[in-house]
């Protein structure tokens, strides 16, 4: 008899029916389960993983053990979960007893009722919020639910999809926009996990942010959820504080106020030099990672630079104001100050051991304005974390019933994010909205007739002031509420940019069955599946309310139209991120210097396999050691 629980007992059960066999042993096989969702985040707890990575280890433990059962006649086979075991212990012992032959009489039956403590808690899964629970069985891949439905019946087919082979195959694919995959394949070492820090001026949830605080967010969330401890230096000027963005994450905060631009530089590597690290990453833009290379030296981390739009890159949309004599607005410290931004980025991308664009586009842009023609190779496509779960519209949501539909600006009220392409747009609509909802920052757009700033709410209430549109302005919305409130409010969602890198606006709504016209600059199309491309509208304000009256219109005659949805699925990006750092080498740092800001203080000596490799590896191993000492206890009692 063999109880699977430890999913290495599954490797073993061939091995030891086959040795019980040989020596004429009736064999007879317990398969004892759970529910999957419990097990697989105590397997990815324990194992530091993440929760996708457990799933597979879950798969292929019941597989094997499915695999042995199918094996063996059904009368020698029985299957139980730690559900039934608690809830109701007496007749599940009784059914166990009768597989195994056993009689039990009244007296054997009252001594095990006494040793049951009905005190204790019985149906921990039911303690689970129900809401949770059903969304995780519904997040499950295809083969955990056939696996528990086998598990609960006769039925031992096991001709599946398994999930590991499924990661396998994509850790190795050579797919657009996944090229972190490419890299160091041959050195997959899931332990001692590596100890990351991410240097950036934003961070969503701790004041405002665009889309680096999302990259580098959901990246910080995703490297955690694989054991790695993720310390974030937030570089802004004055007091700031934000919210816990979860276990394994510490944010730092780096004082830039009164310093200069090469000050700054420095006092970000001195940080770096006082907490040891074994991977720093940090974007382009304002240069933090200028000189690094040479400040921490040759022994010191691995320094990858995200390529999210170098200075350049956006005032080649948001050009410096013009006076009436054509000169530029801009004073000569403005001018100076750009100077000396521009050649620190171009340094800090140089120091870079990898330089990462979300998008093909961006990779052009920077081979072609920033970087020699030698360097141009040097540059990998890798698309950024999304949010770890979609969106998803409550499809009992109602659809406005006023005349017309309200429509929501998404993004910073500038020039370079399209907002006066917006309002042109909509002063040449056939139907325009009846509402307008802008959800976004204030910037200024340019200059009013006696010269002082003109703000993006101003442009907007001076050129719709007599159209009877009304307006409504969210300027200091969090990107989480931000996106609460679009999917409460079901509008159509507009994202009008006249240059984009690889847009997290775009992405966080994609899939979420929102309805949206974007416009298809830079990245944007590859964050989009081919066949959702034709909603896409060019950067002009005819072309754009062309667009607008149709998607108003597909409100009833196409509920689907506008509703985007993702090139590549969530897990391929994460997984994509999480394997290419655990194949990164590790810095010389001591075992309290690692450890440090994590509660996993122990670190296990490494390993170059994936853990869906790892368990079965190490399995064999043991299966090989415990067939020898069987066959030697065997042996040495038959000479007894």
């Amino acid at each position: 008899m063999w109880l699977v629980k430890d999913p290495r007992s599954a490797v073993l059960v061939d091995d030891w029916i086959e040795v019980l066999n040989s020596l004429n042993i009736d064999t007879r096989l317990l398969i004892v389960h759970r529910d999957p969702w419990s097990n697989i985040r105590s397997f990815s707890s324990k194992g530091q993983v993440p929760e996708l990575w457990a799933e597979a280890l879950w798969q292929r433990t019941y597989f094997n053990a499915l695999q042995a059962a199918k094996k063996q006649t059904s009368e020698k086979v029985v299957t139980t979960s730690f559900e039934d075991l608690l809830s109701q212990p007496i007749q599940e012992v009784q059914r166990l007893c009768k597989m195994l032959d056993w009689q039990l009489d009244s007296e054997s039956l009252k001594k095990i009722e006494a040793r049951i403590n009905y005190n204790l808690t019985t149906e921990s899964n039911q303690q689970l919020d129900t809401a949770i629970k059903n969304e995780s069985q519904r997040l499950l891949h295809p083969s955990t639910t056939a696996l528990q439905t086998q598990l609960n019946t006769e039925y031992r087919e096991v001709r599946l999809q398994l999930l590991a082979d499924e990661l396998e195959r994509t850790t190795t694919s050579h797919e657009q926009g996944l090229q972190l995959n490419e890299i160091r394949l041959q050195e997959q070492s899931l332990l001692p996990k590596v100890k990351v820090t991410i240097v950036t001026s934003e961070l969503q949830g701790w004041g405002r942010s665009g889309g680096i605080g999302s990259a580098y967010r959901e990246l910080a969330s995703a490297l955690a959820t694989s054991g790695h401890c993720i310390r974030v230096v937030l570089v802004q000027s004055g007091p700031i504080k934000g919210e816990k963005i979860g276990a394994n994450i510490e944010v730092s905060h780096l004082d830039s106020s009164g310093e200069s631009r090469l000050s700054l530089v420095r006092k970000i590597a001195r940080s770096l030099k006082q907490q040891r690290t074994d991977v720093v990453h940090l974007h382009d833009w304002l240069g933090f990672a200028s000189g690094l290379k040479e400040a921490l030296g040759p022994e010191g981390p691995q320094l990858i630079v995200g390529i999210h739009g170098p200075s350049a890159w956006a005032r080649s949309a948001n050009n410096w104001p013009l006076g009436s004599d054509g000169g530029l607005l801009a004073t000569e410290a403005q001018l100076f100050d750009e100077g000396i931004v521009q050649a620190l980025e171009l340094d800090g991308i140089k120091q870079a051991d990898w330089l990462i664009s979300p998008s093909i586009s961006l990779k052009s842009w920077v081979n072609k304005n920033i970087l020699t023609t030698d360097q141009e190779t040097s540059i990998l496509v890798n698309r950024n974390c999304p949010l770890p779960q979609r969106l998803k519209q409550d499809e009992n949501t109602l659809t406005d019933k006023n005349t017309g539909a309200k429509c929501v600006y998404f993004g910073r009220l500038e020039k370079r994010k399209g907002l006066i392409l917006f309002i042109d747009a909509i002063l040449k609509m056939a139907v325009p909205p009846y509402k307008l909802i802008f959800i976004g920052s204030d910037s200024v757009v340019g200059l009013k007739a006696d010269g002082t700033p003109e703000w993006g709410t101003e442009f907007v209430k001076r050129k719709l002031v007599n159209t009877g549109i009304q307006i409504e302005f969210e300027v200091n919305l969090s990107r989480d509420l931000a996106l609460e409130k679009l999917i409460a409010i079901k509008p159509i969602v507009v994202i009008p940019s006249l240059i984009e890198n690889s847009p997290c606006v775009v992405d966080e709504l994609l899939d979420s069955g929102i309805k949206m016209v974007v416009t298809n600059v830079g990245g944007t199309a590859e964050l989009i599946r081919k066949e959702d491309r034709c909603w896409l509208t060019s950067p002009n304000p005819e072309e754009l309310a062309r667009h607008l009256d149709l998607a108003i219109e597909s409100e009833i005659k196409d509920p689907k139209a506008y509703q985007l949805r993702p090139a590549i699925e969530t897990w391929k990006i994460q997984l994509s991120w999480q394997a290419f750092h655990e194949r990164l080498p590790r810095a010389k740092i001591n075992e309290t210097e690692r450890s440090q800001g994590t509660d996993e203080t122990s670190q296990q000596t490494k390993d170059p396999w994936p853990l869906w490799r790892r368990a079965i590896r190490k399995t064999n191993v043991l299966a090989k050691q415990a067939t020898q000492n069987l066959i030697k206890t065997v042996h040495h009692l038959s000479k007894q």
